[in-house]
C-alpha cells in the first residue's frame, strides 16, 4: 500500500486552492486598476451656493426674530430673539416704544409694577414696532 499517495494528493489540492485564491486576488486587483467608474450623478454645491447660504444665515442672525408678545396693564411687551439672547420691547397704549430690546433684568427694573401672570400672550408673526438690529 502506498501511504504517501493520500498526503501527496491533499498537498496538491491545497496548492491548487492557494493558487486559485491568489489568481482571484490578482484578477480583482487588475480589474480594479483598469476600471474607470462613470461620473456620479450626485453633485456638491458650488462655492457660490455655500456663500449664499452662509450670507443668508448671517443676515438672519443679525436681524432680531420676533417671537411673540404679552399684552395687558396698558402695555405690550414684544419678545425678540437676538444674537445676544432674548430681548424685550415695551410699547405704551399708543404703540410708542418706551423701552427697546432690553434684557429681562432691565425690563423688571424699568417696570417693576408689571405682573406678567396677568398679561395675555400672543405669537403673531409680525410686531407692532420695527425691530432694531442689536
Amino acid at each position: 500500500m502506498n501511504e504517501g499517495a493520500p498526503a501527496s494528493g491533499s498537498r496538491g489540492t491545497l496548492i491548487a486552492r492557494v493558487v486559485a485564491v491568489v489568481a482571484v486576488i490578482v484578477f480583482l486587483a487588475l480589474v480594479a486598476t483598469l476600471s474607470r467608474p462613470q461620473a456620479s450623478r450626485a453633485t456638491t454645491p458650488q462655492a457660490d451656493e455655500y456663500t449664499d447660504l452662509n450670507t443668508t444665515r448671517l443676515r438672519a442672525a443679525r436681524t432680531p426674530a420676533f417671537l411673540g408678545s404679552l399684552e395687558g396693564q396698558g402695555r405690550t411687551i414684544e419678545v425678540y430673539m437676538t444674537r445676544s439672547g432674548v430681548r424685550y420691547t415695551v410699547l405704551d397704549e399708543a404703540g410708542k416704544a418706551v423701552a427697546e430690546h432690553v434684557t429681562i433684568e432691565r425690563l423688571q427694573g424699568l417696570f417693576p409694577e408689571l405682573d406678567f401672570s396677568t398679561m395675555h400672550a400672543s405669537s403673531e408673526t409680525q410686531s407692532a414696532s420695527a425691530p432694531v438690529d442689536r
